[in-house]
Formats: C-alpha cells, sequence, structure tokens
C-alpha cells in the first residue's frame, strides 16, 4: 500500500506544481486507472510515477486508452508498469 500512496501524492504534487485540477486516478488490483485526461496530462501522470517508481532501477509503464463506449461514455487510462 506504501507504493500506491507515493504514486497517488506524486501525481498530486505534479498537477499541484502546474496549477492543473487533480486528475481522477487510483489503484485497482495493482494497476493505476485514471478518467478523462487529455495527452498532456497522461504525460504528467507518467513522469509522476516515473519520478517515484524508476529512482533505483530501470523499468516501463504501458499506458492503455479505453475509448469511450454507449455504456460508458468516458475515457479510461491505465498505467501498468
Amino acid at each position: 500500500m506504501g507504493l500506491e500512496k507515493t504514486v497517488l501524492n506524486s501525481i498530486k504534487e505534479n498537477f499541484d506544481a502546474d496549477d492543473l485540477p487533480q486528475p481522477k486516478v487510483w489503484f485497482e488490483y495493482g494497476t493505476l486507472w485514471a478518467d478523462d485526461l487529455d495527452t498532456t496530462e497522461v504525460d504528467k501522470v507518467k513522469d509522476a510515477i516515473e519520478s517515484v517508481v524508476f529512482t533505483s532501477h530501470t523499468g516501463n509503464i504501458e499506458v492503455t486508452k479505453f475509448n469511450p463506449t454507449e455504456r460508458e461514455p468516458w475515457t479510461h487510462w491505465a498505467f501498468d508498469f
């Protein structure tokens, strides 16, 4: 649970630093999820993850975009790392 909280705090700090509204982000089954981000915000979330997760070793972040559907008319983003 410590890593999840650290990542969420890093995202909050990155968005606060640029006076941007906080994104709707949460962890579910080890994946970080977000709703309705633009590509700039996606990059900002990735930067926030990288700044706290990949400090002592290398790795990558797989970002998946789920387009809106009739049932769920918003964009979901999944960040796996």
